[in-house]
């Protein structure tokens, strides 16, 4: 909160489908930060892995009409893998071990 009274803040929270259900509790209590603090929220998860993601984004609707989004993005085709792959380790192949 004392960031965000200096500046806007924003807080990344990746692969939240993983979450246990203490850190899914935290998540939430954080959220409605935003309510009265200037703090901007981009949970990364993938749908379907989690109930609780599932309902985090039906909710966040309900709670923030108008600002909420959800970014739907789909799987990579395997060229766009292999792309990726390729880019990100140099090479087009992935270790054995």
């Amino acid at each position: 909160m004392a960031l965000a009274q200096q500046r806007p803040l924003v807080l990344v929270l990746e692969d939240i489908h993983w979450a246990d259900s203490s850190s899914l509790r935290l998540l939430e209590s954080l959220l409605e930060l935003a309510k009265n603090h200037r703090i901007f929220f981009v949970n990364l998860f993938r749908p379907l892995y989690s109930t609780f993601c599932d309902k985090l984004a039906q909710r966040g609707h309900v709670l923030w009409p108008g600002i909420c989004s959800n970014i739907m993005l789909q799987p990579l085709s395997e060229d766009a893998g292999k792309r990726l792959i390729q880019n990100l380790l140099g090479s087009e192949r992935l270790p054995s071990h």
